[in-house]
């Protein structure tokens, strides 16, 4: 699952989101989550993804910015000289 999904799957199931409002630049806030909700999602996506978001959402407002930071980065592969 990507972390797309898993934010869009999370926010419409758990949260009672509709997901034609799930659109890359609203943000948690707008949808209407409160601070005790921020913090259930975020203890959420932590162990949906791994990743120790303590204040990626506070940092990252919009659900584009979220996903950009829940996205693993390629690694560089080695060279090898």
């Amino acid at each position: 699952m990507t972390a797309h999904q898993l934010i869009a799957t999370l926010l419409t199931d758990e949260f009672g989101v509709s997901a034609d409002r799930l659109v890359p630049s609203v943000t948690v806030r707008q949808l209407g989550l409160d601070s005790l909700s921020i913090a259930e999602l975020a203890m959420l996506l932590e162990e949906g993804t791994g990743i120790n978001i303590e204040n990626l959402l506070t940092e990252h407002s919009t659900l584009e910015e979220l996903t950009t930071a829940l996205t693993p980065t390629p690694r560089a592969s080695a060279v090898v000289g």
